[in-house]
């Protein structure tokens, strides 16, 4: 009788231990005024620039990290996404002395679960566009809604693309929608950078015709018209690794083109630089803004002498083209407007860790 008491008491105790851990594991915050992803991975995580894992665990409750509003719960990881790797056991070594004679069962291979870290937040980089050239714009377009004389199209609702079978379309492929901005000419040679694509979002095809096909509206990041364009959905491919870490190499640019002109720069707004894969740039890199010092002239000698610069903000690559990359403001003087024109250097970088 005392075995079938104990073991209802074990399982209790065992239940109450694990909701506990659970509980540990598994914060909620319930968002304050003035709260901002960037400061909330600062005070949970230690870190702020594991935001991306905070803004990854909450992706149905967050459409733009820069709008996050009081009272939203968000979930706290207690770790970090990434993998889990499998990590054989260790090798045998002859034994010094004779094993023993008792035959012991032979253990499996140990399992551990290593979190890499994003270099950025996927959904960002993806939503962030890019800068293009006329040459690299290219695709169909929506031609129609499935409701007659819908002009604001989001999540769930149906459309047509000119895109079928003609066209090697099939069922379950899926578009990006995109729409085609201002012209961008570097701000300080005048040349030509390419104009603005702005992503608004990803269609599945559900039926295909000839020369055209129905589909869905998976997500819509803005609202859609009819004539945006789409092509070819491709994944954001994000490397994973450390943290940036402060470096000693020398990449230079300038800002040159933010992507909406509303109101003034603030954290998580897209911005736009003149530097790429050709400059050596890599997802992750963090540029400070600066303004160079002012010179003055020195009272004693005369000399002209050159004050410290000033650090007004800082941002992270997020997507890389060719010569230019698109980035998103990290940090910024509250009292200053930045635009376009500013000046940027490398300060950290992350070591990619797969």
């Amino acid at each position: 009788m005392k075995k079938w008491i104990e073991v209802p008491i074990f399982c209790v105790i065992l239940a109450l231990v694990c909701g506990a851990v659970a509980q540990e594991q598994t914060r909620v915050h319930i968002v304050k005024k003035g709260d901002t992803l960037w400061d909330l991975s600062g005070h949970y995580l230690e870190n702020p620039f594991l935001w991306p894992d905070i803004y990854e665990a909450n992706t149905e409750k967050i459409n733009d990290p820069h709008w996050i509003y009081p009272g939203q719960e968000f979930v706290i990881p207690p770790f970090f996404p990434g993998f889990v790797e499998e990590i054989p056991p260790p090798e045998e070594v002859p034994p010094e002395e004779p094993p023993p004679t008792e035959e012991l069962p032979e253990l499996p291979p140990v399992s551990r679960v290593e979190y890499k870290v994003p270099a950025v937040a996927k959904e960002l980089a993806y939503e962030g566009g890019y800068l293009a050239r006329d040459e690299e714009i290219f695709g169909g377009y929506i031609i129609e809604s499935d409701q007659p004389k819908v002009e604001n199209l989001t999540s769930h609702m149906f459309i047509y693309i000119d895109r079928g079978i003609e066209d090697q379309v099939n069922v379950g492929d899926r578009f990006t929608v995109f729409r085609v901005g201002r012209k961008i000419n570097h701000p300080k040679t005048g040349e030509y950078l390419g104009k603005i694509v702005r992503i608004l979002g990803i269609v599945r095809v559900t039926e295909v015709r000839d020369r055209a096909s129905r589909a869905v509206i998976e997500r819509s990041s803005e609202i859609i018209h009819i004539k945006d364009r789409i092509k070819p959905y491709e994944p954001e491919d994000v490397p994973v690794g450390q943290m940036p870490e402060p470096t000693d190499e020398m990449l230079e640019g300038y800002l040159v083109a933010r992507r909406d002109l509303k109101g003034v720069l603030r954290p998580f707004d897209i911005v736009y630089i003149d530097n790429g894969l050709l400059g050596g740039l890599q997802i992750g890199d963090v540029f400070e803004i600066y303004r160079s010092g002012k010179w003055k002239k020195d009272p004693e000698t005369g000399d002209r002498i050159q004050l410290p610069d000033d650090i007004v903000g800082a941002l992270q690559v997020l997507k890389l083209k060719e010569n230019c990359a698109t980035a998103y403001m990290i940090n910024i003087d509250d009292e200053l407007d930045l635009a376009r024109g500013e000046t940027i250097r490398l300060i950290s970088r992350v070591r990619s860790g797969g």
